[in-house]
């Protein structure tokens, strides 16, 4: 999905082909263009029809519907902050937990006092590893796959995803006819 920095991604299930069809029509009627509308299915052959049937393209991801939208990760971005808080996380824990065992209130662990620097390093770097993992993960975009995990289920369901890209001002309104149809589990992204 290739948009404009300010451009916007409206998403929503519909029951079946018929509100799909209902969907689309709709968007037509408020000017929305067509090229601009996606849908998605569980069966791609599924998609594929109801998209050519109504002149919009059938690309929707089932296993990643929201993929390449603005302000949304990706899994290779995710893996790199995950891997980037660990690795701080477990240098900064072994550079404390040396630096409390080296003071006598700051033996953790150790019984004895010559290996307290060492045995506290190690588990200061563990502990400061899996902190870092758990905040390397948090921080930054949220994953596309979880701004869509409903939209994911729904077509597993066997319903059927609708994306319309947007102007962002125009964002109400195109959640105003998802509405409207009676769509599902509306997303809006951007």
């Amino acid at each position: 999905m290739d948009l404009p920095v300010d451009d916007a991604i409206v998403a929503g299930l519909a029951a079946d082909e018929i509100a799909a069809g209902n969907l689309i029509a709709a968007f037509g009627a408020a000017g929305i263009a067509l090229q601009s509308i996606r849908i998605g299915a569980q069966d791609s052959a599924r998609a594929l029809a109801i998209a050519t049937a109504h002149g919009v393209r059938g690309d929707v991801s089932p296993e990643d519907p929201l993929a390449g939208a603005p302000g949304l990760g990706t899994e290779a971005d995710h893996r790199r902050r995950v891997d980037r808080g660990g690795m701080i996380g477990a240098l900064a824990g072994a550079l404390i937990g040396a630096v409390f065992g080296m003071l006598p209130p700051g033996r953790f662990v150790s019984p004895s006092p010559d290996q307290a620097p060492l045995v506290d390093a190690l588990l200061f770097f563990a502990a400061g590893g899996i902190s870092g993992v758990v905040l390397g993960g948090s921080f930054g975009e949220q994953l596309s796959t979880h701004a869509g995990f409903r939209l994911i289920d729904g077509m597993a369901e066997g319903r059927i995803a609708v994306s319309v890209s947007c102007a962002s001002p125009q964002t109400a309104d195109v959640r105003a006819i998802f509405d409207e149809q009676r769509a599902s589990d509306i997303v809006v992204i951007g």
